[in-house]
């Protein structure tokens, strides 16, 4: 199969049970091959990929891959991979339930370490009781920009696969030019 004829979505989640997703992109895009990992099938016919942390060298075998998306709010476990060439467009999903549950977690995430939270939950865990000073307060401008790892493929900025408000009705890039819709 030529690259412009590779049209199969590989779905790839390691740790996740993609069964769900596999069944709403069936229904929404009933025309397109759609593989969940580890049964690829022919590799050549794959264009696409959805993924979250998937095992290396699994993009080494597809080569017409021509764009993988985390399902995850970042690239970072598909950027610098040994195994997923520079030609592959790196995708992300972006919408405004994720921006919630991101901003959510990142305030749980600094008032865990500002409240010591890890060493108290030990101490729980441990049956122990120990007193601790109050934690000094946080600064008055928190800036998360320094929590995000740099990208290291600086020639290639990812692609925002944008979700409606309903976070349900993803918006596939040109290769298959269509909009999944959730009813």
């Amino acid at each position: 199969m030529t690259e412009s004829r590779a049209t199969a979505l590989l779905v790839a989640t390691p740790d996740r049970d993609p069964a769900d997703l596999a069944e709403r992109l069936r229904n929404r895009l009933p025309s397109v091959d759609i593989r969940i990992w580890p049964d690829l099938g022919d590799p050549r016919d794959i264009g696409f990929a959805l993924a979250w942390q998937p095992p290396e060298p699994l993009f080494n075998g597809l080569a017409n891959l021509r764009a993988v998306s985390s399902l995850g709010a970042g690239v970072d476990a598909l950027i610098d991979r040994s195994d997923l060439p520079e030609r592959v467009a790196v995708g992300r999903l972006a919408g405004p339930m994720l921006a919630a549950d991101m901003a959510a977690y990142l305030v749980v995430m600094v008032v865990g370490h500002w409240k010591r939270l890890d060493a108290l939950t030990a101490d729980e865990h441990a049956h122990r009781w120990r007193p601790r000073a109050p934690s000094p307060p946080l600064p008055a401008t928190l800036s998360p920009i320094h929590l995000v790892a740099p990208l290291t493929r600086p020639r290639q900025r990812p692609t925002t696969i944008y979700v409606d408000e309903d976070e349900r009705a993803p918006t596939l890039p040109p290769l298959y030019n269509a909009t999944i819709e959730q009813s």
